[in-house]
């Protein structure tokens, strides 16, 4: 294992990832949606996207750590500039609360030794980034970022979550 550290990811690209021909991070950023809640439901709403952003943040960070390690290989070299339009996507929401948007983390991740051993900690982080979504749609009413939500989850389960598993060899 090789630790790295990664320093405040940042937004830089916003491709998409493919798969089959498809753009599977075709993701709405129009804040154009007026919002009316209250308090106790904006911190609500509020949390759950500093949740979501964090694990978009990290997610891009490991993949970049990854590349450090094992070279620009497909899937990450596709699926970090996702993750960079998935931040994106919810910094529109932010931006459309008028709220502030969290600073970046530094992270610091294990990078396996091998490629597969890679990929395999890449599916685990896009199960687990599936699963937040899960847990915090809970904390949302506003349909603008529920839909948000729910598209991010799709491009994890439908286009991440294979492409790593097929990498891993599985």
């Amino acid at each position: 294992m090789k630790a790295i550290a990664i320093l405040g990811a940042g937004l830089i690209s916003l491709a998409g990832c493919q798969n089959a021909n498809k753009d599977c991070c075709t993701i709405d950023t129009d804040s154009s949606a007026p919002v009316s809640m209250g308090l106790p439901e904006m911190e609500s709403t509020l949390g759950a996207l500093a949740k979501a952003l964090e694990d978009e943040r990290k997610s891009e960070a490991m993949y970049m750590a990854v590349m450090k390690v094992h070279g620009e290989r497909r899937p990450f070299s596709m699926i970090v500039n996702a993750e960079r339009k998935h931040q994106q996507a919810l910094i529109a929401q932010y931006n459309r609360l008028g709220a502030d948007v969290p600073p970046p983390t530094d992270f610091s991740f294990d990078i396996p030794d091998t490629f597969e051993g890679a990929c395999e900690m890449a599916v685990q982080a896009e199960v687990d980034n599936a699963a937040l979504y899960d847990e915090i749609e809970s904390a949302v009413r506003d349909p603008q970022i529920l839909q948000t939500f729910s598209r991010l989850r799709a491009a994890t389960e439908n286009c991440h979550l294979p492409a790593f598993k097929r990498a891993a060899g599985g």
